[in-house]
C-alpha cells in the first residue's frame, strides 16, 4: 500500500463519507419503493457506514480532519433527501454531524489516555455516539418526507414504516399484508374445520368475525372502521389523519416528538447494531494493520506529577 501520509489520510477520511452517501441513497430508495430487499441493503450500508466511522475515529486524531469528515458524512447522507428539504431534515443533518464529530473526540480521548490500544473499548465509545447520530438523522429524514398537502403521498410514506412488520403479522395471520381489508383478515383467520363448510356458512362466520374486529378496532382507535377498510387506511386515519387539521408548526412539532419517541424505542436495538458494526470495524482495522497501513508503537512519556512531601 502506498506509504504517502496524505493519501492514507484521504483514504480513511473518504471511507465514512462514501459509505454515508450509499446509505442515504439506499435508505431513500427504500422509502420510495417500500421494498424489503432494499431495506436490507440500506441496513447493511448503515452498518458499513458506522464501521467506517469507528475505524476513522480510532486512526485519525486531528480535530480539523475529523470535523471535515463528520461534516461531509452528514452532508453525504442528506444529498438524496434534498428534494424534500426542510427544517426537520437539516436538523437531522446538524445532529448527525455533532454526534459523529463528538464520537471522534471521545474516541481520541480514550486513545490518548490509555497506555495500551484497546480496540473494543474505543470502538464501543465511538459506536455509541455515532450510531445515535445516524439513527436520529434517518428518523428525521424519513419524517421530513411527510407531505400533508398530498394525502396520497402521505399514506405512501406511512406505508414504508409499517411494511417491514408484515412478516411478523404473517406468522399470526396467514398471507397478511397492509393492503388487506378487515374482511380479508377475518377470512384468513377462518378455522380449518370451517374451510370445507358450505359457502353460506363460511360467509356468515367471516362476517361475524369481521364485525367483531371492526368493533374492537373502532373502540381502540376512536374512529369508525368498516369491513372494506384496508390496514394502511386504518393506520393512516388513526395517526396522520388526525393531525391534518393542525397548523404546519404543530404538525412539525408532533413529527419531531414522534421521532424522539421512535429513537428511544430503537435505543435497545442499537446495542446489537453497535456490536455488529464493531465486529465489522475490527475486521477492517485488522486488515489495515496487516497491510501496514498503520502500526502500533511503544512510546515513553514524560509526565509532570504533584507530590506532597
Amino acid at each position: 500500500m502506498h506509504n504517502n501520509f496524505s493519501v492514507k489520510v484521504l483514504f480513511i477520511t473518504s471511507l465514512p463519507v462514501v459509505s454515508a452517501f450509499l446509505f442515504g441513497v439506499f435508505f431513500k430508495n427504500f422509502i420510495s419503493s417500500a421494498h424489503l430487499g432494499i431495506f436490507v441493503v440500506a441496513i447493511v450500508m448503515g452498518l458499513v457506514f458506522l464501521a467506517a466511522v469507528i475505524v476513522f475515529n480510532i486512526l485519525e486524531g486531528d480535530w480539523v480532519i475529523s470535523s471535515v469528515s463528520s461534516g461531509l458524512s452528514a452532508a453525504a447522507m442528506t444529498v438524496s433527501f434534498l428534494g424534500s428539504a426542510s427544517m426537520i431534515l437539516f436538523s437531522g443533518t446538524l445532529i448527525a454531524f455533532c454526534l459523529i464529530f463528538f464520537s471522534n473526540r471521545r474516541t481520541q480521548f480514550s486513545v490518548q489516555n490509555n497506555l495500551k490500544v484497546k480496540f473494543w473499548g474505543m470502538a464501543s465509545t465511538s459506536a455509541s455516539f455515532a450510531s445515535s447520530g445516524i439513527s436520529i438523522f434517518a428518523i428525521l429524514a424519513y419524517l421530513s418526507l411527510f407531505n400533508f398537502s398530498d394525502p396520497a403521498s402521505l399514506k405512501k410514506t406511512l406505508e414504508v414504516a409499517i411494511k417491514p412488520m408484515e412478516p411478523i403479522f404473517s406468522s399470526y395471520i396467514p398471507g397478511f399484508t397492509i393492503r388487506h381489508t378487515i374482511t380479508q383478515i377475518a377470512a384468513s383467520l377462518l378455522p380449518d374445520d370451517l374451510k370445507l363448510a358450505p359457502a353460506e356458512i363460511k360467509s356468515q362466520v367471516i362476517q361475524q368475525a369481521s364485525d367483531r374486529l371492526m368493533v374492537i378496532l373502532g373502540n381502540y382507535i376512536k374512529i369508525p372502521v368498516s369491513g372494506g377498510d384496508k390496514v394502511i387506511d386504518i393506520v393512516y386515519k388513526a395517526t396522520l389523519g388526525k393531525i391534518l387539521n393542525y397548523s404546519p408548526l404543530v404538525r412539525n412539532l408532533i413529527l419531531v416528538a414522534a421521532g424522539f419517541i421512535i429513537f428511544l424505542l430503537l435505543k435497545f436495538i442499537l446495542i446489537f447494531v453497535n456490536w455488529l458494526a464493531i465486529a465489522l470495524a475490527y475486521g477492517i482495522y485488522s486488515l489495515l494493520l496487516s497491510l501496514k497501513f498503520f502500526e502500533i508503537q511503544l512510546q515513553s512519556i514524560d509526565k509532570e506529577v504533584i507530590v506532597i512531601k
